[in-house]
């Protein structure tokens, strides 16, 4: 079983561009017969000349068409899946129906298949065909934020399946992802690259994506099971700043450009201290037009509006001008000292407009890099090429920012391995500054609102949250915070406290007011002790 070229004249004949049919040629000789017998079968796909290998079947992939064929993926793929069809057939013919798979019974048998095959079936179309097609619907149709995680995904399927294909000698099919494949795909991530329990369970998220799609895009529903408790996530603190710590950093002005203090940084080459200009377009005069900041007060003032706002790092990129609001009252009069901050967000914009009041911190931001600017530009400077600064660029100064403000309390951020243990040596406390990253802000300002009293459905608006179990997965309730009242937990009584003993009621009627008159005058007249006369008194009030 071999792939050709349909050539209908003298190869001599054709042109470089010339288009031909890919053939797949079936030979089977008959035990005892002197010439074997052949079945050409078009593939349905064609190729120029130019973009054919010849000696295909001697590659490593073994595929026919060359790289210069724009398509030479989807179409290698279905040459492959076309000589897998086929191989089946004589397979079945031989093992299960016990006969000679001659090259007239493999015809009668793909002709068979053509005429039940009355819907159209995704079960046996190569898998990678159909991930590749899955992600060019990503690419054209999904946001931006969104796609990053899809693609993500797909890309290491991909590259597993494409590996696993070249080992096992085989192409791939849906019906071959089964739980078996899928644990050797988690496996194959997590030897190979070294990846956290809640990393795996994202890239594990992508076949579920996949399926997903097949059932809502292809309106083909296909047999994909997830294994369960394959991976195991262990238990960790959740990193957050605390109030002293963000009040520490936006006290800490060394870093500004205004402040002389800035200068000793600049000997310093291993921190890449750089100012950057901020436009403001809103000025006319051109000497005053630009401003100048320091990267590293810039990046600090990020994190700090982060921590005050609670969005994502992408949304605060995204944050205009024209993103905050002055409060007004009932009477419709505007408040210039506060406001809020109304934004969509950039991963679910149809969830409506999040809405978050201002607070001291967020509000002296916006005064201070929204002066001279019109309500349509970043509140933020971009960078000299006109880019808003990266994610992994901002992760990396902030460390370092933290580091030399003072950000130095002993954390535990322990590694787990796929069956939720400590990774041994990786449970040894660091200062915080090591783990600080852009996504520190969110946990920073959901566990400051917890705090303050707010009700979880008030936070929840306010973060744009909509799960409870994502929602929780922010903060955690630690020793500390169960000592805020000092003892008084169960309504107000006090545990620790042993309960105090309460004097008891004295009825005093008439009758016992004269026994005690009686006993005084005794008592007086020296005709009893006063011990006698102690006894006496608490046995008429009942005291024993």
């Amino acid at each position: 079983m071999y792939f050709s070229l349909n050539f209908r004249k003298k190869k001599s004949l054709y042109q470089p561009i010339d288009e031909l049919n890919v053939m797949i040629r079936y030979y089977y000789k008959v035990e005892g017969e002197t010439k074997g017998r052949y079945l050409n079968q078009s593939t349905g796909v064609n190729v120029k000349l130019k973009d054919w290998d010849e000696d295909w079947d001697k590659t490593k992939k073994r595929e026919p068409i060359k790289r210069t064929d724009k398509d030479y993926k989807e179409k290698n793929m279905v040459l492959k899946q076309k000589e897998r069809e086929l191989k089946n057939i004589v397979f079945n013919l031989q093992s299960k129906d016990e006969v000679e798979p001659l090259p007239t019974l493999v015809k009668g048998v793909l002709r068979q298949k053509r005429v039940e095959r009355r819907k159209k079936t995704y079960s046996e179309v190569h898998f990678l065909y159909l991930i590749e097609e899955f992600e060019k619907y990503v690419n054209e149709n999904y946001k931006p934020s969104y796609k990053r995680t899809i693609l993500t995904q797909v890309k290491h399927i991909k590259e597993f399946s494409e590996n696993y294909e070249l080992k096992e000698n085989i192409s791939l099919i849906t019906d071959d992802i089964d739980e078996e494949f899928i644990r050797k795909f988690v496996m194959y991530c997590y030897e190979n690259q070294n990846l956290q329990p809640s990393v795996l369970k994202k890239r594990l998220r992508g076949f579920t994506n996949f399926r997903e799609w097949m059932e809502r895009v292809k309106k083909q529903p296909i047999t994909l099971t997830i294994p369960k408790n394959i991976i195991k996530e262990g238990k960790s603190d959740i990193i957050n700043l605390e109030r002293d710590e963000i009040k520490k950093i936006y006290e800490f002005k060394d870093f500004d450009y205004e402040s002389d203090r800035y200068h000793k940084y600049l000997k310093k080459e291993e921190l890449q201290f750089g100012f950057e200009k901020d436009n403001r377009t809103n000025i006319k005069s051109e000497e005053l037009k630009n401003r100048t900041y320091t990267n590293y007060e810039i990046i600090k003032d990020m994190l700090l509006f982060l921590c005050s706002v609670g969005c994502r790092f992408g949304d605060m990129l995204n944050m205009k001008l024209d993103n905050f609001r002055f409060y007004k009252d009932d009477n419709g009069v505007e408040d210039r000292t506060k406001g809020s901050w109304e934004f969509r967000m950039e991963k679910v914009p149809s969830k409506g407009v999040v809405i978050v009041p201002s607070n001291r911190i967020s509000f002296s931001i916006w005064k201070k890099y929204g002066s001279g600017k019109k309500r349509e530009d970043f509140l933020f400077p971009q960078t000299k090429y006109g880019n808003p600064i990266s994610n992994q660029k901002f992760n990396k100064h902030i460390k370092e920012i933290s580091r030399i403000i003072g950000i130095d309390e002993l954390v535990s951020k322990p590694k787990f391995d796929i069956n939720g243990k400590p990774v041994v040596g990786t449970d040894i406390r660091v200062p915080k500054w090591e783990l600080i990253s852009s996504h520190i802000g969110r946990r920073s300002f959901i566990y400051e609102q917890i705090q303050l009293g707010r009700t979880q459905r008030e936070i929840m608006l306010m973060s744009g949250h909509t799960s409870t179990k994502v929602f929780n997965s922010y903060y955690d309730v630690k020793p500390k915070d169960l000592w805020k009242n000092q003892n008084e937990m169960y309504f107000g009584y006090d545990l620790s406290e042993k309960p105090k003993k309460s004097k008891p009621t004295i009825v005093v009627d008439s009758n016992t007011e004269e026994k005690l008159h009686n006993l005084r005058s005794w008592l007086h007249k020296g005709l009893i002790n006063e011990d006698e006369y102690n006894e006496s008194k608490k046995r008429i009030l009942k005291l024993v």
